[in-house]
């Protein structure tokens, strides 16, 4: 089986508007399109103290992800015309971006290529030079990360909801006091501040201690990101979320918000080539269990398991309903990653394979390979 070069576009719009990016996948015919529940975290400011500083609680909001896949040499239309349809401009609506892997699967997905090449030159022009985090950790303290995130002033944290796969089984005693339920806490920041944020987020949240959690980041071709992290009345004609956003779209980058200079990578894989990827496997409900334990038998640590589910277009008459899907993420070298893909039965799955720049978990004595679960 070869592997094939796609765009993966992630989209997070707010529940109150996700018909709108709904409605703009329609129209372009994608073949498959994944979706779920999650939600942003953000901070409410309760009271305006004399001193000028505000009291803010955290506060959660309801908004829906979209996945799917493009042809590379169409993805950066795709991605303006969803963003102008939802008018992820606009701070607090959602954000949008593009990440360029891999893919395996059995059978070939089918674009419309006339209707995407179709596409208007997007209005909306994204920023260059971002990266994403991810933090998995027990149930319960995904907010403990968004926290930190927010306190940074430079990422809208979103939580999703999982559960982790194989590390467990491998921790003894110990297994009792690390749930399998766990959050998933999902940001994207400039690249310049990325090293600066992994670390305090390790710091923080005592990531390098046993059954705390897991951090990895990995880069982002281009996106739209939603700025309004605080929420509050403005005494101003214009927030400052929306300037933000304004400079960012004037320049194309977010370097002139760098608040420090970079400190280079001191943890993880360092600033040479990535010599560790994210697999992702997506297996139909109820079909994931003795597939992914393949995988943990050729080599990987442990998996994070989350669900999704296809979006279902009107039109749609190769489906009469939603199907789920076992969406499991794992953490791997690249010698694990061919392992396991000549061990793991390739039947219905879709295969996604993504560069990791940095890691930082709990190792232990003898675990040379990080894991997610």
């Amino acid at each position: 089986m070869k592997a094939r070069k796609v765009s993966r576009i992630e989209c997070w719009v707010s529940k109150e508007i996700a018909h709108l990016p709904a409605e703009a996948l329609e129209e372009l015919g994608l073949p498959e399109v994944f979706t779920a529940s999650a939600r942003s975290v953000v901070l409410r400011e309760k009271t305006l103290k004399l001193a000028g500083r505000g009291d803010y609680k955290i506060e959660e909001d309801p908004v829906e992800y979209f996945s799917f896949c493009v042809p590379p040499k169409h993805a950066s239309r795709v991605l303006g015309f969803l963003a102008d349809r939802a008018d992820l401009s606009f701070p607090g609506r959602g954000s949008i971006y593009r990440t360029d892997i891999s893919v395996y699967r059995n059978e070939e997905n089918s674009f419309d290529d006339s209707v995407l090449a179709a596409l208007p030159k997007p209005s909306i022009v994204p920023l260059k030079d971002l990266e994403g985090l991810v933090a998995i950790v027990r149930r319960g303290k995904g907010n403990d990360i968004a926290k930190a995130l927010l306190d940074s002033g430079r990422a809208l944290p979103l939580v999703t909801f999982g559960e982790g796969v194989g590390l467990r089984d491998r921790l003894g005693l110990l297994r009792i006091t690390v749930p399998a339920e766990k959050e998933i806490v999902h940001a994207v920041v400039p690249r310049h501040d990325a090293d600066e944020i992994f670390d305090y987020i390790t710091r923080t949240a005592k990531l390098d201690h046993p059954g705390k959690g897991f951090l990895y980041s990995y880069s982002i071709a281009e996106g739209l990101i939603d700025t309004r992290m605080i929420r509050g009345k403005s005494s101003y004609i214009a927030s400052m979320e929306q300037i933000v956003s304004a400079i960012d779209t004037m320049t194309g980058h977010a370097d002139w918000r760098r608040g420090t200079a970079a400190i280079g990578r001191s943890l993880g894989l360092g600033s040479g080539k990535a010599q560790r990827e994210v697999l992702r496997i997506l297996y139909p409900e109820g079909e994931g269990n003795d597939r992914i334990r393949s995988a943990l038998d050729a080599g990987a640590g442990g998996a994070t398991r989350s669900r999704v589910r296809t979006l279902k277009l009107r039109d749609d008459t190769l489906r009469t309903a939603r199907r789920e899907y076992e969406m499991n993420d794992l953490i791997v070298d690249r010698e694990i990653r061919e392992k396991i893909l000549k061990r793991v039965p390739w039947d219905g799955a879709v295969i996604e394979i993504g560069q990791v720049n940095r890691v930082e978990t709990y190792r232990g004595e003898g675990r040379s390979s990080p894991s997610p679960g």
